[in-house]
């Protein structure tokens, strides 16, 4: 353990960090059978990322400090989010992109034919109902009663 990965924050109740060792002065009498949560919590850097060893030494003001110990797997596992956490989401969701992608380009040739279509119609239109189908009309019957 570092130093610098102990959150000075969550050290409960308070104590004083010295090194890789926090002590607290702890002034309350303990009957046999008691006990006392002590908590603290590190940020360990993924390159430390395996077992961790934390040593406790208790000094009680008479008798003999006694000690006990305990080994800490550390480790970080990336959640699964379940959308393509299997091979046939992938597959289905890689199937649903290729047919969305054709739609669209479809709709757009579509969508390409039909305004030549209706620029097709519109000149169709002008031609026989327009100011042009008007003058040649008035043209033709000018002529014919010539």
């Amino acid at each position: 353990m570092q130093p610098d990965w102990i959150i000075q924050s969550s050290i409960i109740p308070p104590g004083v960090v010295d090194g890789n060792t926090i002590t607290w002065e702890i002034n309350e009498v303990f009957e046999p059978g008691d006990s006392m949560t002590l908590s603290y919590t590190l940020r360990v850097p993924r390159s430390a990322f395996g077992q961790i060893e934390n040593l406790v030494t208790a000094t009680p003001e008479e008798g003999e400090p006694f000690t006990d110990e305990s080994t800490v797997m550390v480790s970080c596992t990336t959640p699964v989010t379940g959308i393509f956490d299997s091979t046939r989401s992938k597959v289905v969701a890689g199937v649903l992109m290729i047919i969305i992608s054709g739609a669209y380009l479809a709709f757009e040739k579509f969508d390409i034919i039909s305004v030549n279509a209706l620029h097709s119609a519109k000149g169709g239109i002008n031609k026989r109902y327009g100011k042009e189908a008007k003058v040649s009309k008035s043209r033709k019957r000018f002529e014919r009663d010539w």
